[in-house]
């Protein structure tokens, strides 16, 4: 809970609904107890190496109002990089992804001046510096999908690669019939290729809406995992089943 003002001894809070009290509580204030204003971004980037699947995530302490592109800058070999993407993620008001075609023998600085980001209370970010190279240790290798749609009417289907375990989402298409999908110089392991039926065509998951009563969307899970070998091209023939053969699943995280 964030509030404008931080100078009070106690808060009662209440939960309500069409006027009626669901719930209260009453948070006090210790004498010792201080808040503080700083906006603090901190980042993901593991042992000064980012990769090509993994994006970049700045994370908040606080809720982000605004950005200023100009005060974000990116060097490649202490070149300006303009072309890189800055996006909202669309899971945490507090976090912002930075997407960017990495290249290997190149040094990186991520320059987060002062008031780059911006709260909703007037905090200003402070000036941060992150040095990092694209991780060559990892093996990569190419992944090709051939996907058949079970119609022809055009319904929008998300293929989507996660991690074994479901927990991520590393890349996600939008097809609206058969097609061959080819991923470039993806790290090495073990993946599971999902089928989101995007009924809305929003090119995303939605769950379920009790105030609309709708369902959430269907997804389905190819039965045989993707193995990505280092310097090898892994192709798979992928039939999506229909709409009423697929199961229903909780979406992985986006990373």
């Amino acid at each position: 809970m964030w509030l404008s003002e931080l100078t009070f001894d106690s808060l009662k809070v209440r939960i309500t609904e069409n006027n009626q009290v669901l719930d209260s509580t009453t948070i006090r204030r210790s004498k010792n107890e201080k808040y503080d204003r700083d906006l603090i971004i901190t980042d993901n980037i593991n042992s000064q190496k980012v990769n090509k699947i993994k994006h970049i995530i700045l994370n908040s302490t606080a809720p982000i109002k605004s950005f200023d592109k100009q005060n974000i800058i990116l060097t490649e070999d202490s070149v300006s990089r303009t072309n890189f993407q800055l996006v909202k993620d669309t899971s945490s008001n507090r976090s912002y992804i930075i997407r960017y075609n990495w290249r290997p023998k190149r040094n990186y600085e991520l320059d987060l001046k002062e008031n780059a980001f911006q709260g909703h209370f007037g905090e200003k970010s402070k000036a941060v510096k992150r040095k990092f190279t694209l991780d060559e240790t990892e093996n990569f290798g190419d992944v090709i999908l051939k996907l058949n749609v079970p119609d022809t009417i055009g319904n929008q289907y998300l293929v989507q690669i996660t991690n074994e375990k479901k927990e991520n989402i590393f890349l996600s298409t939008a097809i609206r019939k058969s097609d061959r999908l080819v991923f470039k110089q993806f790290p090495g392991g073990k993946y599971l290729i999902r089928i989101v039926y995007d009924i809305n065509r929003n090119n995303k998951w939605d769950p379920a809406d009790v105030e609309k009563r709708t369902q959430p969307e269907k997804v389905w899970y190819h039965s045989k995992p993707i193995t990505v070998r280092p310097n090898w091209e892994q192709e798979e023939v992928i039939d999506i089943p229909s709409e009423d053969k697929s199961m229903e699943a909780n979406p992985p995280q986006t990373n």
